[in-house]
């Protein structure tokens, strides 16, 4: 009986490990933004980061965002958020 504990506990430590191994970096997030998902990935050291949003079925369409770069307001409908989107 000891053993399938043991080999039980084994299992589920390996499920977990897995999982957070996989899951997304702690800084990047996303959020809905007019039926597609804005995401921003992990601020890098210089404080930077890359946001991206689905325009159409294959186009993804990315920007850099941070200390020295400017939101492209131009082709958004709504307004977007300007810090970092966290999870």
């Amino acid at each position: 009986m000891r053993n399938y504990v043991v080999a039980g506990l084994a299992a589920v430590s390996i499920i977990i490990g897995a999982l957070i191994a996989a899951a997304a970096p702690a800084s990047a997030g996303c959020m809905p933004y007019d039926q597609n998902l804005l995401c921003d990935g992990p601020i890098q050291p210089d404080g930077t980061w890359q946001r991206c949003l689905p325009l159409q079925q294959d186009q993804l369409y990315c920007w850099l965002l941070g200390p020295g770069h400017a939101q492209p307001w131009h082709i958004f409908t709504a307004p977007l958020p300007l810090d970092h989107i966290d999870p």
